[in-house]
């Protein structure tokens, strides 16, 4: 089972030390990047196949043909990314829509990370990228049978308890009516194979490893929770008043990422092998694993966010109560359309 090792996951105590030396190197640097040219910047990404155009656009050079010197810097979560951005410790991050972003854009300090463009979304056919996954030797074959079992899942109000709500409103069950257990992504091999877990939400490439394990199966069609809107490219916002130049040249190189792995990106060894070394999955897995879906004009589908959101305030994990104005507060639309009209035609 060393194939699906977490260990490129961060600790909770080295999460602490690379907000700390994050933060200490941002007050440095101030707003205009990690070296203070605008050029240089840090991004923040999660070992995940989500992040594969970010990969790409680094190791293929995209961001050098931009002009920028980008680092990519595994995140401890989503909750720290919005912190390091909003204390200009880190220029720009990978992030789910999740409370911790919707409570952020709705404080007084709503103007300190803005959203630039979505990164990836649930496709409508195929594999399940983030699938909802049963232990192979419970027997349960649909998830009604879940009634009372033990389902793993993230923190309440992040993506991944937004997907198990659906997956199990999907048979006619509620968050209620099963016994939830929070355990993080690199615990559930251990979960699934000692009976911690009866079902529990996964991602890719971790879902695809368990399955080829034997530990878990999918039971479910991706269509529970096809469209919804998995993470989105957010910035500084100091960074982006003081190098909006930078940030529409990261935009663009992004976009270039994307046209890459929709190319065909998946099945070509060089990129392979990329995704391999940030997400260390064997490069012979890739091409088994669910694809997340990306638009390939970075647009985002507003609409399934503050469904979203509004499930957060369902569950009353938000901090304020007029929702459904996110593209408001937290959008910057004026870099996007700028970095697609600057992408290669060719």
């Amino acid at each position: 089972m060393a194939q699906f090792s977490r260990r490129g996951f961060l600790t909770g105590a080295s999460a602490v030390a690379l907000l700390a030396a994050a933060t200490a190197c941002g007050a440095k640097s101030g707003d205009g990047g990690s070296d203070g040219s605008g050029n240089a910047m840090t991004f923040l990404y999660s070992p995940y196949a989500d992040y594969a155009p970010f990969f790409v656009a680094k190791e293929k050079g995209y961001f050098a043909d931009e002009g920028l010197d980008v680092t990519l810097t595994q995140k401890p979560s989503s909750g720290d990314t919005v912190q390091l951005l909003a204390t200009g410790a880190a220029q720009a991050g990978g992030i789910s829509w999740a409370a911790a972003l919707f409570n952020q854009a709705n404080s007084d300090a709503a103007s300190s990370v803005k959203v630039l463009s979505g990164i990836s979304k649930i496709g409508t056919t195929g594999k399940n990228p983030a699938p909802f996954l049963v232990r192979k030797e419970s027997g349960i074959t649909d998830v009604a049978d879940l009634k009372g079992k033990r389902v793993g899942t993230l923190a309440k109000g992040g993506f991944g308890y937004y997907s198990t709500h659906l997956a199990l409103e999907s048979a006619g069950l509620s968050i209620d009516d099963v016994n939830l257990v929070n355990v993080d992504l690199s615990s559930l091999p251990a979960a699934f194979e000692n009976g911690g877990v009866d079902a529990a939400w996964t991602i890719e490439p971790m879902s695809s490893a368990l399955e080829r394990e034997g530990l878990a199966v999918d039971i479910l069609p991706v269509t529970y929770h096809a469209g919804t809107e998995v993470g989105a490219l957010a910035m500084s916002t100091s960074f982006l008043e003081n190098n909006p130049d930078s940030a529409v040249k990261f935009i663009t190189a992004y976009l270039r990422g994307v046209q890459s792995v929709e190319n065909g990106g998946w099945q070509d060894p060089e990129i392979q092998a990329i995704i391999s070394k940030y997400t260390k999955l064997s490069a012979d897995l890739i091409p088994e694993i669910g694809l997340s879906v990306y638009d390939p004009q970075g647009r985002i589908d507003w609409d399934n966010v503050t469904a979203q959101e509004e499930y957060s305030k369902e569950i009353g994990v938000l901090s304020y109560k007029d929702t459904g104005r996110l593209e408001a507060t937290l959008f910057a639309p004026e870099f996007l359309p700028k970095a697609v009209a600057a992408l290669p035609t060719s």
